[in-house]
């Protein structure tokens, strides 16, 4: 039975028992260790320190499954933008990407991530050619 949902950002590769993790695991009674080392062998394949979305999964008896979102949007944002610009294609083909393989949009509309993207951009005053 599904007791409790976390929703973390973890750099890759760099999930340790100190705060803010250690404590957020270690009041809940968790092993911090054992997610420490799960967490960091499942995001062995991403460049080191990019900020991963993960949802953890407690059950009663204090198990942790794992479900590795990818990238936040911001960063992919940041590492295609040059100068403060980004191009209007490329930010449609992020939002087609995001579609296909991240979990958390693929029940989503492209136009609607799209927009999402827009917008973001705008509130980081990016420019969009």
């Amino acid at each position: 039975m599904l007791l409790k949902k976390l929703r973390l950002t973890i750099k890759a590769n760099h999930a340790k028992p100190t705060p803010p993790i250690g404590p957020m695991l270690g009041q809940r009674g968790l092993n911090i260790k054992e997610f420490c080392t799960n967490f960091n062998t499942t995001t062995q394949s991403y460049i080191e320190l990019t900020p991963i979305v993960s949802d953890l999964w407690i059950d009663s008896s204090n198990n942790i499954s794992i479900s590795i979102h990818g990238p936040t949007l911001h960063y992919i944002i940041k590492n295609f933008t040059i100068n403060n610009n980004i191009n209007s294609k490329t930010l449609y083909i992020i939002s087609k990407y995001l579609k296909k393989y991240d979990k958390r949009y693929q029940e989503v509309d492209v136009i609607k991530i799209f927009k999402t993207i827009l917008n973001i951009c705008k509130c980081r005053n990016i420019n969009i050619n």
